[in-house]
């Protein structure tokens, strides 16, 4: 594992040559920028799904919070999230409802979220050319009712080999089993991941 890990560092060193580098701050805008292609939206049965695919750099921006992070803080936080490939999935309605209690009373709404606590990782899979990754982490943020969206942070690890280039498009496959929207499947171009700017630190 440790020379997978090393390999795809140096991918994305070698990849990064030439782009642009951005400070955390510009750097989290621009991955969160729909026009950028690292977050997309499709609407079924009503419900519409927003997924936000998040690098590392992305989320170790997201938890300093601030425009310098230091080079060791930096490697740390790589060490401890690049085994996996991270995604927020935003579920929302346009009647501004949270998604899972539209058409369902409060035991309904209960069991919903009971599903995703303890089945939810089974209803996705991630497919990134021939290989199909199992989902590792599915976390239902609470919102206490502050706001009309449910969110899902989705992480999946690789059985065996972390991939050491974006080759291949990433396809979120949802397997819906609550909200009766069927078969969902959400895709993340390679061309807009190797498009990706590289990170100030």
């Amino acid at each position: 594992m440790k020379l997978i890990l090393q390999l795809f560092i140096l991918s994305q060193l070698i990849s990064g040559c030439g782009k642009q580098s951005l400070a955390p701050g510009e750097y989290m805008k621009w991955i969160e920028d729909e026009s950028n292609g690292l977050k997309v939206k499709r609407t079924l049965s009503d419900v519409i799904f927003t997924l936000q695919y998040r690098p590392v750099d992305y989320m170790v921006a997201q938890e300093f919070k601030a425009d310098h992070i230091s080079p060791q803080q930096l490697a740390q936080r790589r060490q401890e999230l690049e085994t996996a490939l991270h995604f927020n999935l935003t579920l929302s309605a346009d009647n501004e409802t949270q998604p899972l209690k539209n058409n369902t009373g409060p035991d309904g709404y209960f069991e919903r979220v009971n599903h995703f606590l303890t089945d939810g990782a089974n209803d996705f899979k991630l497919r990134c050319g021939n290989d199909t990754f199992d989902c590792s982490l599915c976390h239902l943020e609470q919102t206490y009712g502050l706001a009309p969206v449910n969110t899902l942070v989705l992480a999946f690890e690789p059985r065996s080999t972390m991939p050491v280039s974006f080759a291949h498009d990433l396809v979120l496959i949802y397997e819906d089993k609550v909200l009766g929207t069927g078969t969902v499947k959400m895709k993340i171009e390679k061309e807009k991941l190797e498009q990706m700017p590289m990170m100030k630190h």
